[in-house]
């Protein structure tokens, strides 16, 4: 019985986990977990008292302490628990003794089994036969744990199951090892003891260029073989991850422009790009005159069609570091392929204690610059200029809760831009007048679009697709577990497959069935798409993971 039982309240799930670890610790020791003696002094012992786990191996320990919790809230949920206890091989029939199973059998045919009251009722010993008929010639373990629940089915209409009439399947001509798809290992990943959230500026993006996995850190550029993970020869690149694009497969990156510049601290910035062959950095003609290239909030938003798009600071900051009263920012557009500023655009100033960049996301889309700006401390705006010149076209308040969960990929087709949030809602692009939009008892993730259907992870039930164009839900996902769904961040869509995270699994959830194929182990919280690799890029603060794009 759980604690919240013992006062009288609701039993829900977490009273069935606190219960089943009642269980594992008197499996485990022969010992119930709070002792023996009057119900009164037991009850007062689950409300009040420690369980007592001596005895218990160590690597169960832990999780039943906190299944133990007195508070449910404490406790793991019960897809926590199952990944944490399965060992990631079969079903749960398939772990199961032959004798435990058969005894399944005859209790499920027990307490099943609905006698039609105007015919007579089988024997007994013919339906232990049946049931304990040996596994060789009997249905699978996973049918023969679902024939209680065939029974009702069968007797409602009248009728016998067939392995009720004692008639055997047919045996299997081989059985093969099940194939594990619970709780799997990345590919590979990189890291455990290092720091990749980047001075509190966001966690670091990884990049596909050179054939590599690149990962800017800051000065370095770390490279891993996209197929087995094994690191290769880093790139010594001059930005960060924010500072850093990609352009025709090659880094480019904000560094200082000392071209006729005779003093020691340039005031202006150029953008430089990294040569593989030749292990140098190489200037390119791209040069922004009174910017002080020190300054770390500087910014590469998106380079598109040789078009470059950076948000620079001029002035002085503390150690050449974070945002000043003092700074100037600006937006820029400038052309690759002759080194021409396009045009120039004023930016808000910004708190000192900010710890977000001025863009959190940013992408050209039909001749527009599409931006999700951080115009004041935790004031987000969808901010829509005209490519080509710099004018603002619109400019609209975006209500998150957490801002950096924007950081996502921008969704739009051309037609609509794509949010989420409190609502799963379409804009107009060319007005940003709202088409359509859907409200839930939950937030939802940023979404993700392929062939006109808007996935998004909606809180308390996980997958969810939409019609892109006329905001009708096409299917939810088909599960009961998903109270730890991850709405902070966009699902990656593959071919047969969308992905999230829920709890500390990334699930793989079936186009096509709407339920769970596959699940990874993971400890990220942002996942990048890598096409080209057939990867997904799972990174958290201290590592780097790599899972299969299926």
């Amino acid at each position: 019985m759980s604690p919240e039982q013992t006062t009288g309240q609701d039993h829900d799930a977490a009273g069935d986990v606190f219960a089943l670890a009642g269980v594992l610790v008197y499996a485990a020791t022969g010992r119930a977990p709070f002792g023996h003696g009057q119900a009164a002094d037991l009850l007062y012992r689950v409300r009040y008292t420690q369980a007592d786990l001596s005895g218990v191996p160590v690597s169960l320990a832990p999780m039943l302490a906190r299944c133990l919790a007195k508070d449910p809230r404490d406790r793991p949920t019960t897809a926590e628990l199952a990944a944490h206890l399965h060992d990631g091989a079969g079903d749960f029939a398939d772990h199961l003794p032959d004798e435990l199973l058969a005894d399944i059998g005859r209790r499920a045919a027990d307490v099943w089994r609905l006698v039609p009251q105007r015919l007579p009722a089988p024997s007994a010993e013919r339906d232990l036969s049946a049931v304990a008929a040996p596994l060789g010639r009997g249905p699978s373990r996973r049918a023969f744990l679902a024939a209680g629940g065939a029974l009702v089915l069968t007797a409602t209409v009248g009728g016998t199951a067939w392995w009720y009439q004692g008639h055997a399947a047919p045996a299997p001509k081989s059985k093969k090892a099940p194939r594990q798809t619970r709780n799997l290992d990345p590919l590979w990943h990189y890291g455990e003891n290092i720091d990749l959230t980047m001075d509190g500026w966001g966690l670091t993006v990884p990049y596909h260029a050179y054939g590599s996995v690149v990962l800017p850190l800051n000065g370095r550029a770390k490279r891993f073989d996209p197929s087995t993970g094994r690191a290769q020869r880093d790139a010594l690149v001059s930005g960060t991850w924010w500072q850093t694009a990609v352009r025709n497969g090659r880094l480019c990156s904000l560094d200082q422009d000392y071209s006729g510049q005779p003093q020691p601290h340039p005031q202006s910035t150029a953008i430089v790009t990294w040569e593989d062959s030749q292990r140098y950095e190489k200037p390119t003609s791209v040069r922004f005159a009174d910017t002080n290239p020190n300054i770390q909030p500087n910014q590469i938003l998106s380079v598109s069609d040789d078009i470059v798009y950076v948000a620079l600071g001029s002035g002085k900051g503390p150690s050449g570091t974070g945002f000043e009263p003092s700074q100037i920012w600006t937006l820029r557009a400038a052309d690759f392929r002759t080194g021409k500023t396009l045009w120039k655009e004023s930016l808000p100033k910004r708190s000192a204690t900010s710890t977000r960049l001025h863009f959190l996301a940013a992408k050209v889309v039909g001749g527009r610059l599409v931006t999700l700006q951080e115009v004041a401390d935790r004031k987000v705006h969808v901010v829509v200029r005209d490519a080509a010149g710099g004018a603002v076209l619109w400019d609209k308040p975006c209500a998150v809760g957490d801002p950096d969960s924007l950081r996502s990929d921008i969704v739009s087709d051309g037609k609509y831009l794509y949010l989420g949030g409190a609502q799963l809602r379409a804009l107009r692009l060319s007005d940003g007048a709202q088409v359509w939009t859907l409200e839930g008892d939950g937030d939802y993730s940023p979404p993700a679009l392929k062939k006109g259907v808007l996935y998004a992870v909606r809180k308390g039930v996980g997958l969810t697709a939409v019609d892109a164009q006329r905001g009708q839900t096409l299917w939810a996902e088909a599960t009961a577990e998903a109270d730890q769904a991850y709405t902070g961040w966009q699902p990656v869509v593959g071919t047969s497959y969308a992905y999230y995270r829920n709890g500390m699994q990334l699930r793989a959830i079936s186009l096509s069935g709407h339920g769970t194929a596959l699940t990874y182990k993971t400890a990220a919280e942002r996942f990048h798409m890598d096409a080209r690799s057939g990867l997904i890029l799972g990174v958290a603060p201290d590592r780097l993971s790599a899972y299969p794009l299926k």
